[in-house]
């Protein structure tokens, strides 16, 4: 048994703060334009602020994280930022659980992650939660925990 996800980062609160900055300082620009000319200081930065806005919200949108799971080993990646795939070999893993909590418990600060946990997740704190023998955490965030605790009884994991 095999289970296979791909996050995306899909906050529509970010997104449309960001949309909105975006949209507000291209108006800036073309007004500061208008009003003082191409070549004034005003202009050039309200274009380089908007580039870079546009290349956050790029980057956030192609911003993933990959996560496979089977009968040997746990292998999940963040893209772009990372070049090679974590491995997690389940002879390694000392605790393994399911963590489900609500979805506005995003912006309360319970999803708040500490320094000795490794965090892969788009998705608050909903995912696995794993503890190695060498006493490394990792929240692998998912969002179909049901399927992932089919597949993680089928594979022996967990246990009903």
């Amino acid at each position: 048994m095999k289970y296979k996800e791909t996050q995306k980062v899909n906050d529509n609160i970010l997104f449309g703060i960001l949309i909105a900055c975006l949209i507000g300082l291209f108006l800036g620009f073309v007004y500061s334009v208008y009003t003082q000319g191409i070549l004034s200081l005003h202009a050039f930065l309200y274009l380089s602020l908007t580039c870079v806005t546009g290349m956050l919200l790029w980057w956030l949108r192609h911003l993933m994280i990959k996560v496979s799971i089977n009968n040997k080993r746990i292998k999940f990646k963040k893209t772009p930022l990372e070049k090679r795939s974590h491995k997690i070999h389940w002879n390694e893993v000392v605790d393994c659980r399911i963590i489900n909590e609500p979805a506005f418990t995003r912006w309360t600060g319970s999803n708040i992650h500490f320094s000795n946990e490794e965090w892969y997740s788009f998705t608050g704190r909903n995912g696995l939660h794993i503890e190695t023998r060498d006493g490394s955490h990792y929240v692998i965030g998912c969002q179909n925990l049901e399927k992932l605790e089919k597949a993680l009884k089928k594979i022996g994991i967990i246990r009903d």
